[in-house]
């Protein structure tokens, strides 16, 4: 493939990736359509499969794919990134989400029972950084 032919492929990608994912969003917000809503994303993978599909399905590529596998990635890869696109823009709806919580034990505390209780199980972890300009390691708690 020589650098006319790469400039090509590359305009090409670029044109279809920005129209559907940058223009069509920002061209149904101003006509008043949410960009997060299920409709926009609909019309936006719609208008980037027509771009990547009409031209691959008129100069007859799609047709002499005969691997089972190929078609396989194929729709794996679009899969995943529809379903990425879907659950970055609506995180609420992950099911499966970790939320980090606390724990429950206070940094500084003014009872002697429960700052005994931090120190001894302080022990376990130690931390790979200097504290305050020392070069040896130091063991502390972290939440």
């Amino acid at each position: 493939m020589d650098l006319i032919q790469l400039l090509i492929v590359f305009a090409a990608t670029a044109s279809a990736v920005l129209g559907s994912f940058v223009v069509v969003p920002e061209l149904l917000e101003r006509k008043g359509y949410n960009p997060r809503s299920g409709f926009v994303r609909c019309f936006v993978w719609a208008s980037f499969l027509l771009v990547v599909f009409v031209p691959a399905g008129i100069s007859g590529f799609l047709f002499s794919v005969r691997n089972v596998a190929d078609w396989a990635y194929l729709a794996v890869g679009l899969l995943v990134a529809i379903l990425y696109d879907y659950y970055r823009l609506n995180p609420e709806k992950v099911l499966f989400s970790t939320r980090l919580r606390s724990i429950g034990v206070p940094l500084t505390t003014t009872s002697h029972g429960v700052a005994s209780i931090v120190s001894n199980s302080s022990l376990i972890c130690f931390g790979p950084y200097p504290i305050a300009g020392r070069t040896f390691r130091e063991f502390g708690y972290f939440l």
